[in-house]
């Protein structure tokens, strides 16, 4: 059973990470944090944006080789103007700040019922395809071509003749 509380410390700080893949000889490998914000959104991205940007800064330092990901998901009731400020802040966030990636997932939710997901007010290039792409592109950057053999085979629609740690 896999721990429900993956705390890391950062360079300064423990951070807690909500979702974290770690290998005992290669250490953290991904690392994502993630926010919610569902109103006050005027009031607060502005503090959420200095924050993500303190554990970017945190996390790097202590983990220069890791895959880092943003994640921000807000409801659809997001004034437009505060929408643009969150777009930019998430490019702002990427490298050189700090993360290798970063996502704007934007939903309809009433609180009651189900979630569901409004593309049309999410941008492509930081969309959850690119983002999920973009953070195991990092990861197999990162690692010898003999870990994730059979990561990069199935990205890479090939067949590496090597087994995993061989070299």
């Amino acid at each position: 059973m896999a721990p429900v509380d993956a705390r890391v410390l950062g360079r300064v700080y423990t951070k807690q990470a909500d979702v974290l893949i770690a290998h005992w000889a290669r250490g953290v490998e991904l690392l994502v944090s993630t926010k919610t914000m569902v109103s006050s959104y005027g009031n607060n991205l502005r503090n959420r944006f200095e924050e993500s940007y303190g554990d970017a800064v945190n996390l790097r330092g202590r983990f220069p080789m890791a895959s880092l990901g943003f994640l921000y998901a807000v409801r659809s009731n997001i004034p437009a103007s505060d929408l643009v400020f969150l777009r930019d802040m998430l490019d702002k966030l990427r490298e050189p700040a700090g993360y290798d990636a970063t996502c704007l997932i934007v939903v309809d939710w009433t609180g009651t019922g189900p979630v569901t997901i409004r593309p049309d007010l999410m941008d492509e290039h930081i969309g959850p395809a690119r983002f999920l792409a973009d953070l195991v592109d990092r990861v197999l950057q990162r690692t010898p071509i003999d870990h994730h053999v059979e990561v990069r085979n199935r990205r890479d629609q090939t067949y590496l003749p090597i087994e995993e740690g061989q070299l």
